[in-house]
């Protein structure tokens, strides 16, 4: 699995002090700001319960995900690789083509050097 971010620090989504992988605690993620969640509900108003449901907890899945990934990681039933440091970042929004196109060669990289291939 490659991901495109490396852990914050530790105890969120990586080794801890004593090497452990620990991964988000999803019951412990903070609430969104009140204002975030009065623009939600009034924009989503008129939208099923279930799309509601699925945008507002969208965080807390995430976490949850993030947390599987870094157990099956841990167990050695999943293998996360990196791209090197001197990638250049990229955020979800990005639409820079050539920007793009050197992170996923830079993700291309890593996973030749992880797998030899």
């Amino acid at each position: 699995m490659l991901r495109s971010r490396r852990p914050l620090r530790a105890g969120m989504d990586g080794p801890d002090s004593a090497g452990r992988f620990v991964g988000f605690d999803a019951a412990r993620m903070p609430r969104p700001p009140r204002s975030v969640r009065l623009l939600t509900r009034t924009t989503l108003r008129r939208e099923t319960p279930a799309l509601r449901a699925a945008l507002l907890t969208r965080g807390v899945r995430t976490a949850t995900d993030v947390a599987r990934i870094a157990e099956l990681h841990h167990s050695g039933r999943a293998c996360m690789v990196f791209p090197d440091r001197s990638a250049p970042p990229v955020s979800r929004l990005t639409t820079d083509g050539t920007l793009l196109a050197a992170a996923f060669e830079s993700g291309r990289e890593a996973v030749k050097q992880t797998f030899g291939a």
